[in-house]
């Protein structure tokens, strides 16, 4: 982590920083808030929390309120025409059964993700037809996948490479931590060359 979480730490503080999944994840468990979901998921939940100045009573609340009144759960379908649910999130169930019907090389990708929240009745087909279309893309080395706004890592090494043919990814992976441990946005700058 870049600073240490507690209960002093300040809103602006926590969303200047850059938190790997895994940080976020511990956070969320240290303070018995869930740590399923993706990263902006649970940046969201430890934003609630710092909001709330840590009245985590609350907090559990509303958490069990809402998965106890609107959350059904996640269900393999038993036809690839069924439309995906509400609930559907990008667990290891679905993982699963992604790898079934497509093969061991499924993964959730940005794209794909990305393309399930902006289709809000999307059937199994759907989706396993838009994954694999894209699959077929990134096959071809001039296309350039969508990288996520919560993985700033990945996007900052792309750019360090854009910039940078010559260096490995050590080198890469060393100014992204000096990037990382500044405030303020985590891209590319040829100044984190600096670090070399």
């Amino acid at each position: 982590m870049s600073i240490e979480f507690n209960n002093q730490i300040t809103l602006e503080s926590f969303k200047d920083n850059y938190w790997y999944k895994k940080e976020l994840q511990e956070i969320c468990q240290k303070f018995n808030l869930p740590s399923n979901g993706d990263k902006p998921t649970l940046q969201a939940k430890i934003e609630k929390l710092i909001i709330n100045k840590f009245n985590l009573q609350k907090i559990d609340v509303q958490i069990k309120h809402v998965k106890a009144n609107n959350i059904a759960p996640q269900v393999i379908p038993t036809n690839l025409n069924e439309l995906m649910g509400s609930n559907f999130t990008c667990s290891e169930l679905y993982r699963k059964f992604f790898k079934e019907k497509i093969g061991n090389h499924f993964h959730f990708t940005a794209h794909i993700i990305k393309y399930r929240r902006e289709h809000s009745s999307l059937s199994f087909q759907r989706y396993i037809d838009e994954w694999e279309d894209e699959y077929r893309k990134r096959k071809d080395k001039s296309y350039k996948p969508a990288i996520m706004a919560s993985t700033q890592y990945n996007q900052y090494i792309r750019d360090f490479f854009e910039n940078n043919k010559n260096k490995s990814l050590k080198e890469a992976i060393k100014c992204w931590r000096y990037r990382k441990n500044l405030p303020g946005l985590k891209i590319y700058s040829k100044l984190d060359l600096l670090a070399l």
